[in-house]
């Protein structure tokens, strides 16, 4: 699992100047107008894709092809793992773990264009994920597709997850998730609203499925 981590923060490193665009305390208006449209464009792409028939995001399948790819990478089987990876995103389509895992196994056989390519996705695919929100409250959660997308905010931003619950405000479902930093030690709550998952979650259930 360090491994993992490991290659999450090198990645998200690699990427230290893109997110510094989006999040530059002090940028024009011009690029403030491209760096939303980027945002917005990720973030459409996650929303057509939970209206899709394809959606399913409580896929079991998918969380243990998830951690076959994260042992192959740990074993070194760098083009086991984009096979295994591939078969993952045919199931769940922007599944960031795996875009990452994908990413990262491209690049350690020298296939630079792929990585680059699988990279920008699963940047932008994060980036339009911490802009919805900071997660300090119900009222700025971050929104999300599903709960792996929880987890990949988790390994961005270096925390670990101690309890996790959910909860009902105003009507709108959130999971809480008591989190660990590091440096400097903290412990504090981030919330998620996962009112999207959970609607289809709960049509689910009223199909008979």
């Amino acid at each position: 699992m360090g491994k993992v981590i490991l290659i999450w923060a090198i990645f998200f490193s690699c990427n230290f100047i893109f997110f510094g665009d989006i999040y530059a305390e002090s940028p024009s208006t011009q690029a403030r107008a491209a760096d939303a449209s980027k945002i917005a464009e990720y973030l459409n792409l996650r929303l057509d894709y939970s209206k899709s028939p394809e959606y399913d995001p409580y896929n079991t399948e998918v969380h243990n092809i998830t951690e076959a790819c994260d042992q192959l990478m740990e074993e070194g089987k760098f083009k086991e793992a984009i096979d295994k990876a591939k078969i993952g995103l045919e199931k769940d389509r922007y599944n960031i773990h795996l875009l990452v895992c994908l990413a990262s196994a491209y690049r350690r056989i020298g296939d630079i264009e792929n990585a680059d390519k699988h990279r920008k996705l699963w940047v932008g695919l994060i980036s339009s994920i911490l802009a919805s929100g900071d997660g300090k409250s119900a009222k700025s959660a971050f929104v999300v597709i599903s709960v792996d997308e929880e987890y990949a905010v988790l390994e961005v931003l270096n925390l670990r997850r101690t309890i996790q619950r959910h909860v009902v405000i105003d009507g709108a479902n959130f999971d809480i998730l008591e989190v660990e930093k590091q440096e400097p030690a903290s412990k504090f709550d981030l919330y998620f609203n996962i009112d999207i998952p959970f609607k289809w979650l709960s049509q689910k259930y009223r199909d008979g499925k």
